[in-house]
């Protein structure tokens, strides 16, 4: 019997960096904590884990400072997603869940 691994996407090395900055382009160069918004020291924050096979994807990640990311990593920082606007070229945003 064999078991095989769960595919995942892992950026390694530069690709890793063009990865981060992508995601802080996205999310203005700032902490995405509401209460915090530093524009300084920043982190890519997975919200599920990169040691949990967490992907290294646009919709797993969100930048945080590095305040801001020792606090979620400590549970002192509690996370939630609430709500997502997806971009559409030519098109309005879209919310999703919208029934638009």
């Amino acid at each position: 019997m064999s078991f095989s691994k769960p595919h995942r996407h892992r950026e390694e090395g530069e690709e890793y960096k063009k990865f981060a900055r992508r995601i802080f382009e996205r999310d203005g160069y700032r902490c995405r904590n509401p209460f915090c918004g530093a524009t300084t020291n920043l982190t890519v924050h997975h919200l599920k884990k990169r040691s949990q096979l967490g992907d290294d994807l646009p919709g797993n990640c969100l930048t945080l400072c590095a305040r801001c990311h020792d606090d979620a990593e400590a549970h002192r920082l509690e996370i939630e997603v609430v709500d997502v606007v997806i971009k559409v070229n030519g098109g309005s945003d879209v919310r999703v869940g919208d029934s638009r």
